[in-house]
């Protein structure tokens, strides 16, 4: 592929002060680095209803995807077995439809594929981007949820009537989220192929995470926090990172309000299931500095596990870099007889920090703590890094608000008026 001069530029100005073009895999890409250089045509009606009725999109994020599609899309010419796929999408799209008059549209246009080539072939990768776009908005707004202990389908609602603010508004007269935060989302935090990135999206996420007034006063928001660390131990190959080869060794749980108040904890040494003493026994040392004495003595899993559970029920996780956290609970809590719900309401400081802070050298628990004034003494304990995590998450929440607050255009930005 021929390098434009445009995405030379483009990517000199990407450019990171380390030397590196960026986090995400497709940051050298000629389509996504370089201005388009054709007209985009209208986003087709039929995709507009679609991403409305499947996905909740506006017409907005569907005509980013769209455009997004159509300028890596080919300009060939429209073959038989091109036609055979489209006749695939209509179809697909028909039997998938909520609405029968959208069904009924879809089997009508396989008759009818567009004549622009390159049309027909962004049409066709709609179906993964939606789909992409869809699962990105969802977590994005399930974090937004877990943060500020509130169910999705409020922060759903608030995006939505957000939006329709901003589309309403005249162009240039209510304010754009922080570029930081922009690059967060769009770069960092999700791939850069299915992220939101219309400005009506962005502006209503961006919103809905910093306004410390979105979702009414913290007292009506009674959730409590548990903020959860493992530590693990499993063979010293890659292996030794699926929660089927190892096992879990210490468990630290700290335990917060609604308004940031610590009010408990858990933490407990784990003996390892039998096929560790011979073998990887209590795993990186170096790493954790748990040795095989600390734990020949622990309580076994199963009674650890039930405690566990009950700190975790009815709470929002936070966990720093949370699938691991997910991955091995998911897996070894019902193997004790303990019931872990992999669905439960969890803030990641992991993700939480690449959208606001992606400027930092990395992302480590550590480095974010350190940017947030929150300090790290002893780590990779199961407690401290649980009690860091936590401090840490209310910490950058307070910093994201200030930094909201104190921007005078937010100021004076119209309430979103949200029903719930």
């Amino acid at each position: 592929m021929t390098i434009s001069a445009a995405s030379v530029s483009a990517r000199e100005q990407a450019r990171q002060v380390d030397g590196k073009f960026g986090a995400h895999r497709h940051a050298e890409q000629d389509a996504d680095l370089a201005p388009a250089q054709d007209p985009i045509p209208p986003t087709p009606r039929h995709l507009v209803v679609y991403g409305t009725d499947q996905h909740g999109f506006d017409e907005a994020m569907t005509s980013d995807l769209f455009a997004r599609a159509y300028r890596e899309a080919s300009d060939g010419p429209i073959t038989g077995q091109t036609e055979k796929a489209w006749r695939n999408f209509c179809s697909w799209r028909a039997k998938h439809a909520h609405s029968p008059a959208i069904a009924g549209g879809y089997r009508r246009l396989a008759a009818q594929p567009p004549d622009d080539p390159r049309t027909l072939r962004a049409a066709l990768d709609m179906n993964r981007r939606d789909d992409r776009a869809s699962k990105a908005l969802s977590a994005h707004v399930a974090s937004i949820a877990a943060v500020h202990g509130v169910d999705p389908d409020r922060v759903r609602s608030y995006v939505r009537a957000a939006r329709i603010q901003h589309q309403g508004a005249e162009p240039g007269t209510l304010p754009a989220p922080p570029a930081e935060w922009v690059a967060g989302v769009t770069e960092r935090a999700y791939d850069v192929r299915s992220a939101p990135h219309d400005p009506a999206t962005l502006y209503a996420l961006y919103r809905a995470e910093a306004d410390p007034e979105a979702f009414g006063r913290i007292a009506d928001r009674p959730r409590q926090f548990a903020s959860v660390d493992l530590e693990t131990a499993g063979p010293f190959d890659k292996s030794g990172f699926k929660p089927e080869n190892g096992c879990i060794i210490e468990v630290g749980v700290s335990i917060w309000n609604e308004r940031g108040e610590r009010v408990g904890e858990f933490a407990s040494l784990v003996r390892p299931e039998p096929r560790a003493a011979g073998t990887y026994r209590t795993g990186a040392v170096d790493v954790h500095g748990i040795q095989w004495e600390d734990v020949e003595n622990a309580p076994e899993w199963p009674a650890v596990a039930t405690q566990l559970e009950t700190h975790l029920r009815g709470s929002t996780m936070i966990a720093q870099n949370s699938p691991f956290e997910s991955t091995w609970l998911d897996h070894h809590m019902p193997a004790a007889g303990a019931s872990f719900d992999r669905y439960i309401p969890t803030a990641d400081t992991f993700r939480v920090a690449q959208r606001h802070f992606g400027t930092l050298e990395n992302h480590k628990l550590e480095t974010i703590a350190g940017h947030v004034g929150v300090e790290y003494a002893d780590g990779h304990r199961a407690l401290h890094d649980a009690d860091v995590a936590a401090r840490t998450l209310f910490a950058m929440q307070g910093r994201i608000e200030q930094t909201y607050q104190s921007d005078p255009a937010w100021a004076n930005a119209p309430k979103v008026d949200a029903e719930w």
